[in-house]
């Protein structure tokens, strides 16, 4: 499973839907109060954190090789 920090702009969709299109798995770390229409329909499994808090960062980490 691959974590995609920036999924909501436009660099971080572009590499998700990369990602799926070869058969990955993805969380997508996705700012507290950010619209997530933009992966809206995506196979992805969106966390809310933000790479500025250590303990949302530890959490989105868990299963990520």
């Amino acid at each position: 499973m691959w974590l995609v920090t920036g999924t909501t702009g436009h660099i971080g969709n572009v590499l998700v839907r990369k990602l799926i299109g070869r058969g990955e798995k993805v969380r997508a770390l996705i700012l507290p109060g950010e619209s997530v229409e933009s992966i809206s329909g995506l196979e992805v499994e969106a966390v809310e954190g933000d790479v500025l808090n250590l303990d949302s960062l530890f959490k989105s980490f868990q299963g990520i090789r």
